[in-house]
């Protein structure tokens, strides 16, 4: 189940009593197809306190999932970290999307999380 807003997403919530997963990609690309500010779709999303986040990087001026590696797209991934996930948040990595890939590339995308806290 997923939802485009932070109302719909509450709504489950509320009738499901689970949590749920904060897609910053998702919830970008969300904001820009609905035509709301990405700034408080995001913002929105994290007052509903996430229980797991995935991350990648992108384009923040399109509405497609791109999943691209850590570095190079223009998300603002260190805000991202810093005041839109909580301290001990579980956070997968979702790089890569469609693409063969190798530990290196994974393991540089982890390293380049760590880096920026």
């Amino acid at each position: 189940m997923h939802g485009n807003t932070a109302a719909e997403i509450k709504y489950i919530m509320d009738e499901s009593g689970c949590g749920f997963c904060f897609d910053f990609s998702h919830a970008i690309c969300a904001a820009l197809s609905l035509k709301k500010d990405v700034e408080t779709q995001l913002h929105d999303f994290f007052t509903l306190k996430p229980t797991v986040y995935h991350m990648c990087d992108g384009d923040i001026t399109k509405a497609t999932d791109e999943h691209q590696h850590f570095g190079k797209g223009n998300y603002p991934l260190k805000h991202f970290l810093k005041d839109l996930t909580d301290e001990n948040a579980y956070i997968t990595m979702e790089t890569g999307k469609g693409v063969e890939q190798h530990a290196d590339l994974r393991i540089r995308d982890y390293a380049y999380l760590q880096n920026m806290t």
